[in-house]
């Protein structure tokens, strides 16, 4: 009984990892190399108008980084998290979060929520 249990919690496990990796998966298949990606915000509105930067091949985990010649380094990585592709724009103190189907969140640095954006490729 204990051993059909242990093998019925080992697949549920199993079963998890191949969701969370599917979703990666997608995620990354949403937002692609080759193109630029325009996120648009009301800060954004009130800031000058939408950001576009570049999507480039990387070494990052998505393979993903954002290329804007205007910062140092020019190309920050895209990495996977469990909600979506997450860029550090560590000097403007900005965390854009890329959520599937064009929906985002910004972040401070220390992980505080403080605003949404919508972004298309």
């Amino acid at each position: 009984m204990i051993t059909i249990q242990i093998k019925i919690a080992r697949l549920l496990c199993i079963a998890g990892a191949v969701m969370a990796l599917a979703t990666g998966a997608v995620l990354a298949q949403d937002i692609r190399a080759g193109s630029r990606i325009t996120i648009s915000s009301e800060w954004h509105d009130a800031n000058g108008g939408p950001y576009s930067p570049q999507v480039v091949s990387c070494g990052s985990d998505s393979g993903l980084c954002v290329r804007d010649t205007r910062l140092s380094p020019p190309e920050q990585p895209m990495t996977r998290t469990g909600s979506g592709l997450q860029v550090a724009f560590r000097d403007a103190g900005v965390i854009y979060l890329f959520e599937s189907g064009g929906a985002g969140r910004f972040y401070n640095l220390q992980g505080e929520p403080v605003g949404v954006f919508r972004w298309s490729q």
